[in-house]
């Protein structure tokens, strides 16, 4: 049987002092109700993984800024419909580091459409976090684009 916890007075002119009952391993007795709901999301092993995403998720959002790979009032309107290219590591048997090809572009006289073709004897090299255009961090902190440009 649970023991409550009771209220004796003890001595004159003593208020009362509560006597905590003597079964000390029974916590949920004396837990908050934040504390009881901790205790059991603590034990969902989906629902941890889950915030944890989410907390992710949140942080991906709060520093969009320098995650994002152009700033979006940035743009050239010439490599609109480029195609995506492979990044290349040797050039010419060498060893240059990360590198794209140029691209020469062309316009189509049938279909006015812009043919984008690598110029292989121009590598243009790619840089990871690199000062880029400037931007401001929440809209406060004036800074430059960290993360990966092209030369």
């Amino acid at each position: 049987m649970i023991e409550q916890p009771s209220i004796s007075a003890t001595g004159k002119g003593a208020g009362p002092t509560i006597v905590k009952p003597r079964d000390e391993g029974n916590q949920y007795l004396m837990a908050s109700q934040a504390q009881l709901v901790w205790w059991k999301f603590r034990k969902h092993k989906l629902a941890l993984a889950s915030a944890v995403v989410l907390i992710f998720i949140y942080l991906i959002a709060l520093f969009v800024e320098p995650l994002a790979p152009s700033l979006p009032d940035i743009s050239s309107s010439i490599y609109t419909y480029a195609p995506p290219q492979r990044v290349h590591l040797f050039y010419e048997g060498k060893f240059i580091g990360p590198f794209v090809y140029a691209l020469k572009q062309q316009i189509e006289p049938t279909a006015l459409r812009r043919i984008f073709t690598p110029d292989m004897t121009k590598p243009v090299p790619v840089g990871f976090f690199v000062h880029g255009a400037p931007y401001k961090l929440w809209g406060a902190v004036q800074t430059g684009h960290p993360l990966d440009r092209t030369d």
